[in-house]
């Protein structure tokens, strides 16, 4: 486009007006379609009119208000974020002063970008929460995407994983509704990063495949975000025939891109995969890449995957290190020494305050530590991974969180409808469920008491006529009748105020507590000669250990109760896995019981056989209904008559950090 010269024109308000917009139109054509020679003579054409419009006191125009923003995206684009701040900050001034809100949001969107891509995530977080402060004035939800996705990425990077996932599905919502398929493929590969970086492999695979078969479907080529997350993945878990191979198309692709953000990540991912196969000296060139790309846009983040990268390429050939240190400026920068490059690699990681890069580079520092046989230096930054890696994956305990978010989020204002009626249908169901305890509680504490009542009105009326025999009967009547009374109240209370005032759930030995019930039912056991086995090996629980010894107490006493007469009595308690989840399995020989009775084993006081034979107050079943349910476990039963009856339960499994911890 030809430009007029606006330093000889007298009125450039009227005569240049076409100028301007025609510009704007073009600037948002290139933008949506991607061109890839437009964007340098874009900034250059845009430069001239905005040096004019500077001399004329254009700037309060919409229209170059409008342009200056395009010319601040795209210088930020192309990586020059330095230009880009300044540009968008003038932006952002004009815009407030004259009123135009919707390029106000803009260039507060487009600040927040550039200050995460320089690594100022707190200052992201605030710009971005201004630009939705701003952009929601206006009907327009869908602009409400992209600074989400950049509160959300800075959350991510501050440590903030579960505020993290909470954001990105908050912005993917808005990108699949409104088809911004742009967005979406950055969010998805936001999404697999996270669970990639919480080592949840399997998911993050589940996600990658999801991710592959949207861009496959879309209209647009949105490849290079589905090869960097390949790239990730394939580095996280250390396959060294993947990611080499998918680091090469990641950097062939980014080469037909004009911007240089993708090529940054191209030529991080191949400088891994050339560590990873020891070819060093390839590893190095890319570095150097990163070295002057961080440099050139004075962004911490990737300054420190610059010096991160080389500290890691310097180790693996610390005894030769000339070649590295004289093909650069480094050895002006660092004296040609390792330990002052990883010192400033450690300072840049509490700079900007990200977990995931302190961790790296405690790492590297342990190393080099090692290897330098300073054992004391080495241990301090090991218990800083340590204490880093526990803060990482304490924070989200539930493996699906990242799944289940995106399906709340969709649901949650349809759900807001529906919940009212919910809590209605339920408050009539514990109502019901309360007068039917009541009922049952009532009823069952009432017989023992009108068989006191009997026999004391029996011994008042008639007891000048009573033989010895008789009236020792009634007492004994009288006697069992109000030690089942005391039992049951007993075992009521217990029953209402179990899961009062627990303290935090802790990781509990399941074969420590079946030994512990062991000894405890060991006179019953003794007595009954049965047999408990203990299949397989049992894992870690985490709960309450009187809570948990109680429930299995309860289900291995049941069982020896109702064993059959003349069968030795076997229980095993065992465990199986089913779609991912642990099942508890306790299984017992004994009389066992009609199917249609099996729903009400669990209800307080029920009572299913004779109470003369089979002692006890009905609430053991209940009871463990209870505690499992605590747990928000479930547990139920099978059974056959004369062939005996096992229950199942489902509780909540140790996080993984406790097992690792434990092993090591």
């Amino acid at each position: 486009m030809e430009l007029h010269n606006l330093e000889s024109n007298c009125s450039p308000p009227m005569n240049n007006s076409k100028i301007i917009s025609d510009l704007c139109q073009k600037a948002e054509a290139f933008l949506e379609k991607n061109e890839q020679s437009a964007k340098h003579k874009f900034i250059q054409d845009a430069s001239t009119l905005v040096s004019a419009g500077r001399k004329y006191k254009l700037l309060h125009l919409e229209s170059f208000c409008h342009l200056m923003l395009r010319l601040g995206t795209v210088h930020h684009l192309l990586g020059n974020y330095i230009t880009s701040e300044k540009i968008l900050l003038e932006t952002l001034k004009n815009a407030k002063a004259n009123g135009y809100i919707v390029i106000e949001g803009h260039a507060m969107d487009s600040l927040s970008v550039g200050y995460f891509c320089r690594g100022q995530y707190q200052k992201t977080i605030d710009t971005g929460e201004e630009a939705i402060k701003i952009l929601s004035q206006l009907d327009c939800p869908e602009k409400l995407a992209a600074p989400l996705c950049n509160i959300a990425s800075s959350y991510f990077e501050l440590g903030q994983y579960h505020r993290a996932a909470d954001t990105y599905y908050k912005s993917l919502k808005i990108t699949k509704a409104y088809k911004k398929d742009l967005l979406t493929a950055v969010i998805s590969y936001n999404i697999i990063h996270c669970l990639i970086v919480q080592k949840r492999y399997d998911l993050a695979l589940d996600e990658l495949q999801k991710f592959e078969k949207f861009t496959d479907e879309c209209e647009r080529d949105l490849t290079i975000y589905l090869y960097n997350a390949y790239c990730e993945y394939y580095f996280k878990t250390q396959n060294r025939t993947k990611l080499p191979e998918y680091a090469e198309k990641f950097l062939l692709l980014s080469q037909k891109q004009e911007q240089l953000l993708p090529k940054f990540q191209a030529h991080l991912y191949q400088a891994r995969a050339k560590i990873g196969c020891k070819q060093f000296k390839e590893a190095f060139d890319h570095a150097l890449y990163l070295y002057q790309y961080a440099k050139d846009n004075e962004s911490d983040s990737q300054l420190f995957l610059a010096y991160h990268t080389i500290g890691q390429i310097l180790y693996r050939v610390i005894d030769n290190q000339a070649y590295y240190w004289n093909h650069t400026d480094l050895l002006n920068e660092f004296d040609g020494q390792l330990l002052l490059l990883l010192k400033e690699t450690e300072v840049i990681a509490n700079i900007i305050d990200c977990t995931q890069e302190k961790l790296c580079i405690y790492r590297l520092l342990e190393k080099y530590y090692n290897h330098q046989k300073e054992f004391e230096q080495a241990y301090s930054y090991a218990k800083k991974c340590q204490e880093i890696e526990k803060e990482i994956y304490n924070i989200e305990k539930n493996d699906l969180v990242f799944r289940l978010q995106e399906e709340f989020h969709t649901q949650q204002k349809e759900q807001e409808i529906v919940f009212q009626k919910q809590l209605l249908t339920q408050q009539k169901e514990i109502t019901a469920k309360l007068e039917n305890f009541a009922h049952t509680t009532s009823h069952d504490l009432r017989e023992p008491l009108q068989s006191i009542s009997s026999f004391v009105k029996l011994i008042r009326n008639h007891g000048d006529h009573l033989s010895d025999k008789d009236r020792n009967e009634f007492l004994d009547y009288i006697q069992y009748s109000s030690d089942r009374l005391i039992r049951m109240v007993k075992d009521l209370l217990q029953y209402s105020k179990l899961g009062q005032n627990l303290p935090e759930a802790e990781p509990i030995a399941l074969e420590q507590i079946l030994k512990d019930v062991k000894l405890n039912l060991h006179n019953q056991i003794e007595r009954e000669n049965a047999i408990l086995k203990m299949k397989g090996e049992l894992p870690l629980l985490e709960g309450h250990q009187a809570l948990i010894h109680q429930l299995f107490q309860n289900l291995i006493s049941n069982a020896l109760k109702f064993s059959q007469e003349g069968i030795q009595p076997i229980i095993s308690v065992e465990i199986q896995t089913v779609d991912f989840q642990t099942i508890y399995k306790v299984e017992d020989n004994g009389i066992g019981m009609e199917e249609d009775k099996l729903e009400r084993i669990f209800r307080p006081f029920t009572r299913l056989h004779n109470q003369e034979k089979y002692e006890g107050s009905g609430i053991g079943l209940a009871t463990c209904k209870k505690i499992v349910e605590l747990y928000r476990g479930t547990i139920w039963a099978e059974s056959k008559v004369n062939e005996g009856t096992c229950f199942y339960l489902t509780l909540p499994d140790v996080p993984a950090y406790f097992s690792e911890t434990n092993t090591q």
